[in-house]
C-alpha cells in the first residue's frame, strides 16, 4: 500500500482544540481519519519548526491521500502538505525507465546578426552563463541593458563580436 507523509500545521484555534484534546486524542483522531479510506496510521510526531505534526499514513491511493489531506484541511483548524514516499525499489523502476527527452539548446555556430545575437553574460562560479536576447522588445533593465551595451561596426552598422562594459550596471559582457 502506497505512503504518504502528511506534514501539518494547526492554525490558532487548532491549538487551542489541541489543549483540549490533548496530543493522544488528536493522534486518535488521525487514525480514525485513515481508517475509514481504508488505510493505517503508522507513524505520528509532534515536530519544532515549520510543521507541528508529521505523520506517515498508508493509504489505498492518490485519490484516498487527496480526500485526506482536504478533509482535514477543510476544518480550517490545520493546513497540510502531502508528499508521496516511494521505496527504494520504486525508485530503481523509475531510474530504469528510458524517456525520449531533448533539452532546448541554442545553436552553436551560427552568424551573429541582428535577429539572432546573444549576450553573454558570465554567471556566478559553478553555474550556467545566463543567455539574453538582444532583439527584446522595451521593458526591465535586461533590454536597456543589450541595448546599452552592445558594440556597432560604426561604417555598417552590424554588430560585432567581443567584450564591453554595461554603464548602467557595470556588468562586463561578452558578445557572440
Amino acid at each position: 500500500m502506497p505512503k504518504y507523509l502528511v506534514e501539518a500545521s494547526y492554525s490558532a484555534d487548532g491549538l487551542k482544540g489541541l489543549q483540549k484534546d490533548k496530543a493522544a486524542g488528536r493522534k486518535a483522531a488521525v487514525a480514525k481519519a485513515a481508517e475509514s479510506l481504508g488505510g493505517k496510521l503508522e507513524a505520528f510526531y509532534y515536530a519544532l519548526g515549520d510543521h507541528d505534526v508529521v505523520s506517515i499514513v498508508d493509504l489505498p491511493n492518490a485519490v484516498s491521500a487527496s480526500a485526506f489531506a482536504l478533509g482535514a484541511s477543510a476544518t480550517g483548524l490545520v493546513r497540510t502538505k502531502t508528499t508521496a514516499l516511494l521505496t527504494v525499489e520504486e525508485t530503481d523502476q523509475a531510474l530504469g525507465k528510458k524517456i525520449d527527452f531533448q533539452e532546448n539548446r541554442f545553436p552553436r555556430s551560427r552568424p551573429v546578426t541582428r535577429t539572432n545575437a546573444r549576450l553573454v553574460v558570465p554567471a556566478k562560479a559553478g553555474t550556467h552563463r545566463r543567455r539574453i536576447s538582444l532583439n527584446r522588445q522595451a521593458g526591465g533593465h535586461r533590454s536597456r541593458h543589450a541595448a546599452a551595451t552592445r558594440p556597432r561596426n560604426q561604417v555598417r552598422g552590424r554588430l560585432l563580436a567581443g567584450t564591453t562594459k554595461c554603464e548602467m550596471c557595470g556588468v562586463t559582457a561578452a558578445f557572440r
